[in-house]
């Protein structure tokens, strides 16, 4: 059985990391897996590059359409928008490729057009790691419901007219779904939830399988190790945020995160210092802060999780959050709001503290919760270890991803 892997990038983002880390599990199980992208950003000889040098000299023109068209909407506000009506003709590409079953990714930034994706003639699995594929072009649906019918009216797009560019597009995806019929795979319920819902989908087998964690990469290590190393302070109760523009993108919610703190302050919590990463700047917050940028590998981020008493994650919306995962396999518990797949991992009072929505009175108690009691801190670290040892190993979920891949292929005859 061979497995051909699709994510526009290889690294970059949530949802590439995810399909890395399920593709090498796979490699690892001895399945012939290929994961196949834009460009490569490593010599890993598993990973296709669909275009040479050539190809990304042109790239960033045939991403100007889904760049513009959203951007004719004056409205539109700042969440991005991916149309994918634009001609890729990748299908052709993909089918040189030999695949028994295509694991779709995250397929947008033009990568794979609506047009492409109902071209493709082996039978396809999609992981949806946004809300992107049952909508009409959204990625994230800030409380809209018009996913259940046509879209259109879109309030991203500030548009008051149903046959708008989101219509459009939901036209050219429920085309594309009919023809090549993907099965669907979510990482969260509330995805899984949303997908049953979503019109677009009402014809496709929907199925939840959560991501997993290398548990070997992504391990506990001695505080006092992981600060030495970091260089921050060795007696303070260290609160960690991060994520990919964590400053600077909204529904990551630096914002709420700030509210938060300033609520712990308030308290009298003294002797706290933040860390964050995926930025280097930002709104300064009320105690002492180290920014340590993007990192790269896993052995700093690894290190930033262990430096930690508590890792907050105050998002706004989230699927299936990889931070969340890795904070909780090296054994740090998580402060978080109750959104998303939060839940499903994140089990309150046990390996960490669930908030309400957006209540960042609630989500100062939680860390407060978290790093006051040494001994309970103890037990939550311990609780949140055995958590990814005993359901979220990479191996355990990949063999899960393997059996759906073999009944699919054993009905298709």
């Amino acid at each position: 059985m061979k497995i051909l892997h699709l994510n526009t990038y290889e690294k970059a983002g949530g949802a590439a990391i995810a399909a890395n880390r399920r593709h090498q599990a796979m490699l690892k199980l001895g399945a012939d897996s290929t994961l196949a992208v834009v460009g490569k950003e490593t010599d890993d000889t598993s990973v296709h590059s669909f275009y040479g040098k050539a190809g990304k000299v042109l790239r960033p023109f045939r991403q100007v359409p889904d760049y513009i068209l959203p951007r004719l909407y004056r409205g539109k506000d700042e969440t991005l928008f991916s149309p994918a009506l634009w001609p890729s003709f990748l299908h052709r590409k993909i089918a040189s490729l030999p695949s028994d079953i295509i694991q779709l990714e995250w397929i947008c930034d033009s990568f794979l057009s609506a047009a492409s994706l109902g071209k493709l003639e082996k039978p396809v699995v999609w992981t949806l790691q946004d809300a992107w594929g049952l909508t009409g072009g959204c990625h994230i649906l800030k409380g809209c419901e018009r996913y259940k019918a046509e879209c259109g009216n879109c309030p991203q797009l500030g548009s008051s007219r149903q046959k708008d560019l989101s219509h459009y597009a939901w036209r050219a995806k429920k085309s594309a779904y009919a023809k090549c019929k993907p099965t669907i795979v979510t990482p969260s319920k509330r995805m899984c939830r949303l997908a049953e819902e979503s019109s677009l989908l009402s014809d496709c087998t929907v199925k939840y399988i959560p991501n997993g964690i290398d548990e070997q990469q992504f391990f506990p290590v001695g505080k006092d190790v992981a600060r030495k190393l970091l260089h921050l302070p060795e007696d303070a109760k260290i609160v960690l945020f991060g994520a990919m523009s964590a400053s600077s993108d909204k529904n990551k919610g630096y914002d709420l995160l700030l509210s938060a703190l300033q609520r712990l302050k308030s308290s009298g919590e003294e002797n706290v210092h933040c860390v964050i990463f995926g930025a280097t700047h930002g709104e300064p917050l009320p105690f002492p802060t180290h920014y340590l940028g993007m990192l790269h590998d896993a052995v700093s981020i690894n290190l930033a999780y262990n430096a930690a008493d508590v890792f907050v994650c105050p998002s706004r919306e989230e699927n299936f959050p990889n931070t969340v995962l890795e904070s909780l396999s090296t054994g740090t518990p998580v402060a978080a709001f109750s959104i998303g797949g939060i839940p499903d991992i994140v089990a309150h009072t046990q390996t960490g503290y669930l908030a309400p929505a957006y209540d960042t009175e609630e989500l100062a108690k939680g860390i407060a919760f978290i790093i006051q009691d040494a001994a309970r801190l103890s037990e939550m670290e311990k609780a949140s270890r055995a958590l990814i040892e005993e359901q979220y190993r990479i191996e355990t979920i990949a063999k899960r991803y393997l059996q759906l891949y073999e009944s699919i292929l054993e009905n298709r005859v």
